[in-house]
């Protein structure tokens, strides 16, 4: 059977999704555009055939045992948030939105929009289709798992084959992370294109943020005092994937202590996954320099090209957008335009320095990884003060996300 562990499904499909469907760094001439090909099939195959993870088929023993209180955080939270949940959308929400049902929109070629809504027999259509297409995409997983080499091959000529046509149709200029809009195409098509279910998608990192702060309080009320904090709750509602990267970043510390080969390995799998979804998560790389140097025996050039390999597809769909010009930053990214932008931004961060950023640095300090830690939390201050945007809500909660651990 195929090494289909969790996270190695994610990454193939994170992989296929953003460099084949929605043709991620296209906008270049053909010859760089069979380069990147080449560097993400490489990616593919090493992850399809030459990892040696564990099978998702084989936990049988996964869910023996279940939390109740867990439940109850989620109903809670969940109740708390319908209101939110059930209000429209409109703007840039929108745009994503529709972005994630665009694909399903021109295969039943029926693209009527206007600057309200999709018409109601189009998402209905759209939403069928998409499902149809997660059920059968997740039945050939599981069928195909059972010869490695076929899955592999299967992955890739599904990765050219949509690359090739989206391309063709004139895809693949986007600058925002592609990956994004999958967890909202699932949500949405769940949904039936509905504004609920579009702004479900942010249910999905909070749900990984609960579940790993009450790991580790077992306590149903010092769980709910973290989670229910309202920039949190705000994060999770909007169709924006903010709270993607910190919902990274709680589980990169969660994961923090375990530095075994598998685990670096799995770690940039991660890295790559929640980079292709909001792009300041590559800084989570931080995270696997952090744990090679606290296990030095790992530090070895077959283990570092493994690495490098698995998180190419990150970075180079990062370079490509910082080639390009970044909507974060300006029209055009220039140093020029970065340090205006940090001589704007270091304004309101001092502004904010006491009520905002003072209490987080003082409790990182007091950690055991406190020194990696407010290095990890100086970089994301520094990154985003690059931004036209610093002092956005959901920018301070990505910043400030490790403290939520």
């Amino acid at each position: 059977m195929i090494n289909t562990r969790t996270q190695s499904v994610l990454y193939l499909v994170a992989l296929t999704y953003s460099y084949g469907l929605y043709g991620a760094a296209g906008r270049f001439n053909p010859l760089i555009n069979i380069l990147i090909l080449s560097v993400i099939c490489l990616s593919i195959i090493y992850v399809g055939i030459f990892t040696k993870l564990s099978n998702l088929v084989k936990t049988k023993n996964s869910f023996t045992s279940f939390d109740y209180n867990l439940l109850t955080i989620y109903v809670f939270v969940f109740a708390v948030l319908i209101y939110d949940l059930n209000l429209g959308i409109s703007d840039d929400h929108f745009a994503h939105s529709y972005l994630a049902f665009q694909p399903a929109i021109e295969i039943i070629k029926f693209a009527y929009i206007n600057n309200i809504e999709l018409d109601l027999l189009v998402r209905h259509q759209a939403s069928l289709l998409i499902l149809a297409g997660l059920v059968s995409g997740g039945g050939g997983v599981y069928f195909a798992s059972k010869n490695k080499y076929v899955f592999t091959l299967i992955v890739i000529l599904c990765l050219l084959a949509m690359r090739y046509l989206t391309l063709k149709m004139g895809g693949g200029a986007s600058q925002h992370p592609p990956l994004r809009l999958f967890a909202l195409m699932v949500t949405g098509s769940l949904g039936a294109a509905s504004d609920f279910g579009f702004r479900l998608q942010g249910m999905i990192p909070l749900g990984i943020i609960i579940f790993i702060v009450y790991k580790h309080t077992k306590n149903v009320y010092q769980t709910l005092g973290i989670v229910t904090l309202p920039l949190l709750l705000h994060s999770a509602t909007i169709v924006e994937f903010s709270i993607w990267n910190t919902a990274g970043t709680v589980l990169f510390l969660d994961r923090i202590s375990k530095l075994s080969k598998e685990d670096i390995i799995f770690d940039a799998m991660l890295v790559t996954i929640f980079t292709l979804i909001r792009q300041p998560a590559i800084v989570l790389g931080l995270f696997l320099v952090y744990k090679l140097l606290r296990n030095k025996e790992l530090i070895q050039v077959r283990l570092l090209l493994e690495l490098f390999l698995i998180v190419s597809p990150a970075l180079i769909f990062v370079l490509a957008s910082l080639s390009g010009g970044n909507p974060a930053v300006g029209d055009s990214m220039t140093w020029e335009k970065i340090g205006n932008n940090f001589v704007e931004s270091f304004e309101y961060f001092s502004r904010d320095f006491y009520v905002l950023y003072l209490v987080p640095i003082i409790f990182l300090v007091k950690n055991k990884h406190g020194l990696f830690l407010l290095l990890y939390f100086f970089m994301n201050l520094v990154m985003f003060m690059s931004t036209k945007t610093f002092g956005a809500p959901r920018y301070q909660l990505e910043i400030l996300g490790g403290i939520l651990k």
